[in-house]
């Protein structure tokens, strides 16, 4: 729901795109997102992994 409201204040038929930071991957569940992607600390920095 979030997602369309945001969706309905844009004026043109430009893409949109949202980075959403969580710990709940879930949410994402039963949605179109394209890509989904993983950040863990590790000693040598952030390892980052597509879902």
């Amino acid at each position: 729901m979030f997602f369309s409201q945001l969706i309905n204040l844009k004026e043109d038929d430009s893409s949109m795109q949202f980075i959403i930071i969580t710990h709940d991957a879930e949410i994402f569940d039963d949605s179109s997102v394209e890509n989904i992607y993983k950040f863990e600390s590790a000693p040598d920095g952030t390892i980052v992994s597509r879902l």
